[in-house]
């Protein structure tokens, strides 16, 4: 916390927080050998794992297979090959969480602005997967206008160099909760606005008519106004389940909002 500026009629306040988390898991109760499944991955290529020397949160799906070269494995007709196995995907936990506050006293106003900050961590679209599989999205739009085709950087089994793919047959394979789910994962790090706030304090003398009232304050606040960065499709923040599993996955979950009111306080 720091105070810049104070004069009579003018203050200029401010305030940094940051935290950071890291977990591992160390442990798990004999009976579950190394891993435990918070939610099964049944019809679904993704799940929820806690694994040992893992982290809480872990995120496991099904990925492409790639060559020594990093090219995505094609079979012989173009189909995207996959992977057999769960693989970890990423971890919605964010590297570091940070917030900056600035708030000026101007006579009787006060205005406030918060800063938030998150920096790291991944997550899973699986709206956007959905939407590929049945032609919904706008990257199918996208395909469409150029000619029917997806760009990749594909090779088959022999070494042979593909750079696009049929899209029907691309999304058909890798989009939906059974496709390559590794396809839809995202960095969580994003920077927005997260308050807004303008006050104004009645000035005492107007209160001196009563002996009851100490002091009262009109406040506007505004809340989740606006990403300065963002990098996934979504609001990070926005989960398929409040329980322990499915942290940082989003199946057509309802938008973040933005909240705008006021308020009126009375010291008595």
């Amino acid at each position: 916390n720091s105070t810049p500026i104070a004069l009579n009629n003018f203050k200029w306040s401010m305030g940094l927080n940051f935290s950071r988390n890291q977990n591992t898991v160390v442990a798990l109760d004999d009976k579950l050998g190394n891993e435990y499944f918070l939610t099964l991955p049944g019809v679904n290529n993704f799940a929820s794992v806690v694994r040992k020397d893992g982290s809480f949160g872990d995120i496991y799906g099904i990925d492409f297979a790639k060559d020594a070269q990093g090219r995505i494995l094609l079979a012989a007709d173009s189909t995207p090959i996959a992977n057999s196995k769960l693989t970890y995907l990423g971890n919605p936990t964010p590297k570091l969480l940070m917030g900056f506050r600035n708030t000026f006293k101007i006579y009787d106003f006060d205005v406030s602005f918060f800063i938030d900050a998150r920096l790291g961590g991944e997550v899973m679209s699986m709206t956007e997967a959905v939407l590929d599989k049945y032609g919904a999205s706008q990257r199918t739009a996208d395909a469409r206008d150029n000619g029917g085709y997806v760009s990749v950087n594909g090779a088959t089994s022999d070494g042979t160099a593909i750079n696009k793919v049929k899209a029907s047959l691309y999304y058909n394979t890798v989009g939906g909760r059974d496709g390559i789910t590794g396809n839809y994962v995202y960095d969580a790090t994003n920077v927005r606005l997260r308050e807004v706030s303008l006050s104004y304090n009645l000035p005492k003398q107007y209160l001196s008519a009563t002996r009851f009232i100490k002091g009262v304050k009109l406040s506007f606040i505004a809340r989740n106004l606006y990403f300065f960065y963002i990098k996934a499709p979504f609001d990070p923040e926005i989960t398929m389940s409040t329980g322990n599993g499915l942290q940082g996955i989003d199946v057509f979950s309802v938008p973040s909002t933005m909240s705008i009111g006021g308020s009126l306080k009375i010291n008595l």
